[in-house]
């Protein structure tokens, strides 16, 4: 697999329904805002979330995030080949195993999963481990993802237990960041928003630009 020059983060599980979409909406707008990356969007997800709330986006008179998919390896392999160092490219995947998803997984800089704490998604968690373990076996090399404990109750305190799970697998390492259940990450979708364009003081708002702070200095080479 050919390396690239930019850096490509993808947003993966093998499971749907576990708020990859929220992760990459609120992240892809954020660096946008924040930093000088150009942020580019791959939406390999079915329900095309990213790409229908793109549509209120523009339709409020905000800056719409470049949006792209595909539907073929080979074209989604050639594309992420062309990133270049000013670039981040953020790949929202579809929960399911395919193809494209392993393409992303291979040529990924950072693979974030987000992962509640409910024993079917923590199942879910050993499933996807089973993927990597079969990518990294093809690719000859360990790939990690970095597991984002998300929807977590917020009067949950004592993740110990939740976190030593997850790391005793060399495929996984927790982030510090920890995404909490918020009802604003469901209605900043209805503005066409992230949280922090929603309301900037909230609490969503300080997961999120502590999400970013932390991804970004994993991508550029402090974790």
């Amino acid at each position: 697999m050919k390396k690239k020059a930019g850096k490509i983060l993808a947003i993966q599980h093998s499971k749907g329904g576990c708020s990859k979409s929220t992760v990459s909406w609120n992240l892809a707008i954020e660096v946008s805002n924040e930093t000088d990356y150009e942020v580019e969007v791959v939406d390999l997800d079915i329900q095309q979330t990213l790409t229908l709330n793109n549509y209120t986006r523009k339709n409020k008179g905000l800056k719409e995030l470049n949006i792209r998919t595909f539907n073929e390896a080979k074209a989604l392999k050639e594309y992420l080949e062309q990133a270049n160092d000013s670039k981040l490219i953020i790949v929202d995947t579809g929960g399911f195993d395919s193809g494209l998803n392993r393409v992303v997984a291979l040529m990924s800089d950072m693979i974030i999963t987000p992962v509640s704490d409910s024993k079917l998604e923590l199942q879910g968690l050993k499933k996807y481990e089973k993927i990597l373990e079969k990518t990294s076996a093809y690719s000859k090399e360990d790939l990690k993802a970095y597991v984002l404990l998300s929807r977590i109750d917020p009067r949950a305190k004592d993740l110990t237990g939740l976190n030593d799970f997850i790391n005793k697998s060399k495929h996984f390492e927790t982030l510090d960041t920890i995404i909490r259940t918020r009802i604003d990450y469901k209605k900043c979708f209805n503005y066409g928003k992230n949280v922090v364009e929603y309301k900037a003081s909230s609490k969503a708002s300080i997961e999120i630009q502590k999400l970013q702070n932390e991804v970004l200095n994993i991508l550029e080479g402090g974790k």
